[in-house]
């Protein structure tokens, strides 16, 4: 799978869980919208030049990964999947704040969040989320529609 950097499959139902990518360094848009995909979003951290990232419209869910060390990342879609939980891995944010101004469109959906979570640098001015549920330690900013703290 090396030698492909764009891969758009959206709209194919396809069923099953995504593919790990992570020896594809090379890819830099994966569109798998309005597929039937389950399952996981895998690790996408060593895909350095990924900047497209569309899974929106599956049937994902699990636990949701960094996307830290996509700098390249200007658009990402999670949303119209399951429930996603985040759990703040090493501390990590999704996105890290200075991925906020390259980001032109990020809708991610539901989010759970961990426990002891710090939510301080996720400053959702172009991410629609539609629903934060939390046990996360602090929230200092974010734009969404709804927060629903679980006890």
């Amino acid at each position: 799978m090396s030698l492909y950097s764009i891969l758009y499959l959206s709209s194919n139902n396809l069923t099953g869980n995504i593919p790990d990518f992570s020896n594809n360094i090379n890819l830099t848009h994966l569109c798998l919208s309005d597929n039937k995909l389950s399952g996981n979003i895998p690790d996408f951290s060593r895909n350095h030049a990924l900047a497209k990232l569309n899974i929106s419209y599956n049937k994902l869910s699990g636990n949701l990964p960094s996307f830290i060390n996509n700098r390249a990342l200007y658009l990402l879609h999670l949303s119209k999947n399951y429930d996603f939980n985040y759990n703040c891995p090493g501390g990590k944010d999704i996105i890290s704040p200075e991925q906020i101004t390259n980001l032109i469109s990020c809708k991610l959906g539901k989010i759970i969040l961990s426990k002891g979570c710090n939510f301080s640098n996720m400053v959702f001015d172009k991410c629609d989320v539609h629903t934060v549920l939390s046990n996360a330690k602090s929230i200092y900013y974010i734009s969404i529609v709804q927060i629903i703290y679980k006890k």
